[in-house]
């Protein structure tokens, strides 16, 4: 896509790093899940260094901070949202940091831990890449209108609020009218 069709608002979609997400998401909810029932257990000795010896809590908290970011970030990559990059960038960067704090809570090593820190930072990066490049781009002429007549004038105004704003609007290069 080239830079008209970013600054005009043309949607995007991003279906590798929607995927990626959605696998990150579908393992962090299912890990959430596994926690809370009691099907994934670190063991006694990681469970007394969990937040309040809970498991359950932990679940509920890669839940929130992993999985629903992921899930929304996902969403909004696969439809070619505007917001789809920095979702990414702040889903990516979220994981990066629930990795870095697991590592330092529990101090126990899993091959998981690199993988999806690589993952993360990955998702991070892609969003970081994917978002709009263009500038703001002012145009300014002198125009005069002295030669024209008020009903030209009428018809001029009326031709951009009825034709020129909404088509800017939509494209979203405008927020109102004249």
């Amino acid at each position: 896509m080239g830079p008209l069709s970013q600054a005009i608002g043309v949607r995007r979609r991003r279906p590798w790093l929607a995927g990626a997400e959605s696998i990150v998401a579908v393992g962090a909810l299912a890990g959430a899940v596994g926690f809370g029932v009691g099907s994934i257990d670190f063991g006694a000795t990681n469970n007394t260094r969990l937040p309040f010896a809970s498991p359950v809590l932990a679940g509920a908290a890669l839940a929130a901070l992993v999985g629903l970011p992921m899930v929304s970030a996902a969403v909004e990559a696969w439809r070619g949202a505007d917001r789809a990059e920095v979702m990414a960038v702040g889903a990516g960067s979220l994981l990066v940091g629930w990795i870095v704090v697991q590592v330092t809570v529990i101090r126990s090593f899993s091959w998981l831990q690199p993988t999806f820190f690589v993952t993360g930072t990955a998702i991070a990066v892609a969003g970081y890449r994917g978002r709009p490049r263009t500038a703001a781009v002012t145009v300014s002429r002198e125009v005069s209108f002295d030669d024209q007549s008020e009903a030209g004038l009428a018809d001029g105004i009326e031709h951009v609020n009825d034709e020129v704003v909404p088509a800017l609007t939509v494209a979203g290069g405008m927020a109102g009218r004249l």
